[in-house]
């Protein structure tokens, strides 16, 4: 009987110990927003059709591109909020598509995410010019549309950091939340194995989302990284 009871006990003592070693790990969450300390406007588009203008102030990013209409977005998160040392277990860039901003879908093309090269300024940035486009001595980019890297290194878009599909044609009107997995990038920001120089979006011939910038009234239409850490 004295046998039984003390295996009984050592069990119940192991049993407890593995639920409260359990419970001790948990995760936590922050939500940021395109903002910086010059007010935000770290969500902006570039159109190959006003490759010379900027269009900070159009409450609006896109990965339009069709029949040689090409518009690509840069969106930069500040990630200084989170503190060293954790593990960050998920990404995810939320974008809402609006189709009162225009009326198409992607048509089942990917939405793409890449690292962007070169620093920008968004209240200078073109599809020429990183920054300075109105000054004899402002910063080009190497490639018009933006400068970016993939996954493997390579600059010839052929290895994203994350494709998505959102799933709509040209007659879905409303507004849809969009999630696009980007934890790998997220992470060589969060270690510095990358400079933070924000992300490019771009689509495939066909795509023609459009979604709200940070400009608008409603915060809840605002794109925004969603990280999940330990």
């Amino acid at each position: 009987m004295d046998r039984r009871w003390k295996g009984f006990a050592l069990v119940g003592v192991v049993l407890a110990y593995s639920w409260i070693s359990t419970a001790t790990v948990r995760a936590d969450q922050v939500v940021l927003y395109p903002s910086d300390a010059e007010g935000g406007a770290n969500a902006v588009r570039i159109l190959s059709g006003g490759a010379t203008t900027n269009y900070v102030l159009q409450d609006i990013v896109s990965v339009y591109h069709r029949g040689g209409n090409d518009q690509n977005s840069l969106i930069l998160f500040d990630l200084s909020s989170l503190p060293a040392g954790k593990k960050i277990t998920t990404a995810t860039l939320t974008l809402m598509h609006d189709t009162a901003i225009y009326p198409t879908g992607d048509n089942f093309e990917d939405t793409q995410v890449f690292r962007v090269a070169k620093p920008w300024v968004q209240w200078q940035v073109t599809w020429n010019r990183a920054s300075g486009y109105r000054t004899s001595n402002g910063v080009p980019w190497d490639q018009p549309g933006g400068d970016f890297v993939g996954i493997q290194g390579l600059t010839d878009g052929s290895d994203p950091y994350a494709d998505a599909v959102l799933g709509l044609d040209d007659n879905s009107p409303g507004i849809f939340p969009f999630p696009i997995d980007v934890t790998a990038l997220v992470n060589e920001w969060y270690t510095g194995t990358s400079p933070n120089y924000g992300m490019l979006v771009t689509g495939l011939e066909g795509n023609g989302l459009h979604f709200h910038a940070d400009r608008g009234d409603d915060p809840t239409l605002y794109p925004t990284l969603t990280i999940v850490y330990q």
